[in-house]
């Protein structure tokens, strides 16, 4: 159980960036930018492209090891930890955050020591899809407190630490954090910042918004449920 008492409000805020990537140099040229001047940790598992290259010209560490981002955020995390970080973002490589992103980061720790964070999902598109995939997300976030992985995750140190951290698992080690969030802390404990994320969703358009949405809700169901997270990850990848 984490112990609320052990935080203060007044605690340095310092706080590390964490990105799992695998040949995302096409996201990291866009979204490496807006991080400069922040301590940045690219937990890579194999990329052959330029990913490496940018995040060295990002003044990133970097840190290596085995597929998956589960993995990957978790050894991010112990190299944030062991650095010495007291809060800890988590990001995926795609994120784009609005303007006001790190004022939200900052001011989220300072109020709300005791809480953890995540970004509201921004405007992906223009359309129809696109605009109910934001009212779901928006749903989902209220209604069952379950942002993903592609909101980010605000965490500090101590909380994370005695959470467990992320799990090694290969698929849903978001909601899998989460739901140990949400037992440990309660709901309340987890706060939408007033800022916005928007992702690469050019996979919705290529397999199609309704069926990539509802593949991912049966998924995400059936691991609820307790399934074999080996099928779901063969069921997952192969769809």
């Amino acid at each position: 159980m984490v112990d609320l008492h052990t935080l203060s409000p007044n605690e340095l805020s310092m706080f590390t960036l964490i990105i799992p990537t695998l040949n995302a140099e096409v996201a990291l040229k866009e979204t490496l930018p807006n991080f400069a001047g922040h301590k940045l940790i690219i937990t890579d598992s194999g990329s052959e492209d330029t990913t490496l290259d940018l995040a060295i010209k990002a003044g990133a560490t970097l840190c290596f090891g085995s597929a998956g981002r589960g993995p990957q955020l978790a050894r991010g995390a112990s190299l944030a930890l062991l650095r010495g970080s007291d809060w800890l973002l988590f990001l995926h490589g795609d994120a784009r955050l609005s303007p006001n992103w790190c004022d939200e980061v900052e001011h989220h720790i300072s109020t709300y020591p005791n809480s953890v964070g995540y970004f509201r999902y921004g405007r992906q598109g223009d359309g129809f899809w696109p605009w109910l995939q934001r009212v779901l997300v928006a749903l989902r976030c209220w209604a069952w407190k379950l942002p993903y992985g592609d909101q980010g995750l605000l965490i500090s140190a101590r909380v994370y630490e005695a959470l467990g951290g992320y799990s090694d698992l290969p698929l849903f080690e978001d909601v899998d954090i989460m739901n140990r969030l949400k037992a440990d802390l309660g709901r309340s404990k987890i706060r939408p910042l007033g800022a916005f994320v928007v992702t690469d969703t050019s996979a919705y358009a290529v397999q199609g918004w309704c069926k990539r949405g509802w593949r991912n809700f049966r998924l995400l169901r059936r691991f609820q449920r307790g399934e074999s997270i080996s099928q779901l990850t063969r069921q997952y990848y192969n769809d």
